[in-house]
């Protein structure tokens, strides 16, 4: 009866470690933050240069510091090689765009979740390698939620190990009590 209630005892312990770390994958916010920066980086950023290729290709220079990546968009739904609606990151900035004298001609990026432009520097969001740091984005941090998460795994391992021996230790004895008869 008392290995019984703790072995349920031991199952709801490791069920609620388990369903810890599940809901914490769910909800992590360091998670939302490394998909903003995945997004920038790896889909509206090289969209972006890749409308400004081909800018560059049909006008034989990239647009000017005024026109900037304004220039970029349709001005007819019809038209081909163009973007029809400049977006916004997803702190809700506009892309930034700059002219450069060495080539390609131009450089474009986020300003990330401050707004500032730090010129590629700080917590902008760039094309080139970068890390980017707990100070600025949260990536990377130690969390309370993060030592819970490991705490939460660490029981779920005892827990099972403890199984293991408490059926190994039921299993010989009830052996124990088989050859006794």
């Amino acid at each position: 009866m008392k290995g019984s209630r703790l072995s349920w005892i031991l199952a709801l312990l490791t069920t609620v470690s388990i369903g810890f770390i599940v809901v914490k994958e769910i909800v992590d916010p360091s998670q939302i933050v490394d998909l903003k920066i995945d997004a920038v980086r790896y889909e509206d950023l090289p969209a972006l240069t890749s409308a400004l290729e081909l800018f560059v290709h049909k006008h034989g220079e990239p647009p000017g510091d005024v026109e900037g990546l304004s220039a970029l968009v349709c001005v007819q739904p019809s038209e081909m090689n163009c973007i029809l609606h400049l977006h916004k990151d997803p702190w809700l900035h506009s892309y930034v765009y700059r002219r450069l004298a060495e080539p390609p001609g131009y450089m474009v990026y986020s300003s990330g979740a401050n707004g500032a432009d730090e010129h590629g520097g700080g917590d902008d969001i760039v094309t080139w390698p970068k890390h980017y740091t707990c100070r600025e984005y949260g990536v990377g941090c130690i969390h309370m939620v993060g030592l819970l998460e490991l705490g939460a795994f660490a029981l779920t391992i005892l827990c099972g190990i403890f199984f293991v021996f408490l059926d190994g230790a039921n299993l010989a004895s009830r052996a124990r009590r088989g050859l006794r008869s």
